[in-house]
């Protein structure tokens, strides 16, 4: 079974130094082009929203989609993923956050409910121009914002990040993904972390208790 990526991890194989936010859970934002043509298949420790310019493969479960326009991806700490980029002309955005950065002003809900993130949803949604234009310039606000002295620039960064979600909401989800020949594995796969994640064991020693 795949193990999960925490955030150390990410910054690790990205290359840079893992980011503390004390007192607000964790958020950073990156451009796309700094970023790895192939990331590992595996759960994440963190929630990651992603404008996608660039094609390539997105393998998401039990299920893949070819991406050959912009797009956005939303995945969440349940779902095992990977990406595998056709070429070496990547750009956009992504942003990477966790439930405590969420929950410290309460006013995203439960992400793992929403149909962004919810397990079953679609989480790829291809953009027009339009479209495209309006979320690289949250993501540009959020890019400017977490350089900045502001006191309270964290309030900001969750605005945005809801601005980028309800923004998202108003879009269509892609409906061309396709099954694995191996599905069933995959689906055993994600069943097993999904019942370890409700019913975690930390050691032999710990029991589970009805």
């Amino acid at each position: 079974m795949e193990s999960n990526e925490t955030l150390k991890g990410f910054y690790s194989r990205v290359g840079l130094e893992c980011v503390k936010t004390p007192g607000v859970g964790h958020f950073n934002v990156f451009s796309r082009e700094s970023c790895s043509l192939v990331t590992p298949y595996s759960r994440r420790d963190y929630y990651k929203i992603s404008l996608i310019i660039g094609k390539g493969k997105l393998n998401y479960a039990d299920k893949w989609i070819y991406v050959d326009q912009p797009a956005l991806l939303f995945s969440n700490p349940v779902i095992p993923y990977s990406w595998e980029a056709e070429n070496t002309d990547q750009r956009g955005f992504f942003c990477l956050f966790t439930d405590e950065f969420v929950h410290e002003a309460n006013r995203l809900g439960n992400l793992q409910d929403s149909r962004l993130f919810k397990i079953g949803g679609t989480p790829v949604f291809f953009v027009n121009e339009e479209q495209q234009e309006t979320v690289a310039d949250i993501f540009i606000k959020m890019t400017n914002e977490i350089q900045s002295d502001y006191l309270h620039k964290y309030d900001m960064l969750r605005a945005y990040l809801h601005l980028l979600i309800h923004e998202t909401m108003k879009m269509q989800p892609a409906e061309s993904f396709e099954p694995y020949q191996n599905a069933s594995q995959r689906i055993a796969s994600l069943f097993m972390e999904l019942l370890e994640r409700q019913f975690p064991i930390d050691s032999p020693e710990r029991f589970l208790k009805l």
